[in-house]
């Protein structure tokens, strides 16, 4: 990152977003709950051709992947490129976290280790996007 400005408002997104993973993988009861008829709409789906394999396991998995994108992409804007992988490995670690508290406090929650995995997807998927929009940058501004 090039200005003192745009550190700053990755630290307040960044900030923030962590606050909401935090509320999410701590919240007492499972995430899904309050969105019950949402997720019973889109398996409804399946009535109109969608394959059977999507169900309720691909939708909570995709659903992880995507929560962890942000993640991902907020923590490569803070490192350099050479360290991208900082960022995987930290998203990585906030999803152990996460899961580890559930497991240890959460008696309504359920650990899992495929969650960990979906999420350590969805951060390096950030983390990729942010290193091809540098990459992109560099291309196209001359840069080497």
């Amino acid at each position: 990152m090039r200005t003192r400005r745009t550190r700053i408002i990755v630290a307040i997104l960044g900030g923030l977003y962590l606050a909401a993973c935090l509320a999410v993988g701590f919240w007492p009861t499972p995430a899904d709950r309050p969105l019950g008829g949402v997720v019973a709409g889109m398996l409804a789906l399946r009535e109109t051709g969608v394959p059977d394999a999507v169900g309720y396991g691909t939708l909570e998995a995709l659903a992880n992947v995507a929560f962890f994108v942000p993640v991902g992409a907020l923590l490569a804007a803070v490192f350099p490129r050479r360290l991208l992988w900082v960022a995987v490995l930290l998203a990585m670690a906030l999803s152990g976290l996460i899961e580890l508290g559930q497991l240890l406090l959460l008696p309504a929650r359920f650990a899992s280790w495929g969650d960990i995995i979906a999420n350590s997807i969805g951060g390096a998927m950030g983390a990729a996007a942010v290193a091809a929009a540098r990459r992109h940058r560099s291309r196209s501004s001359g840069a080497p």
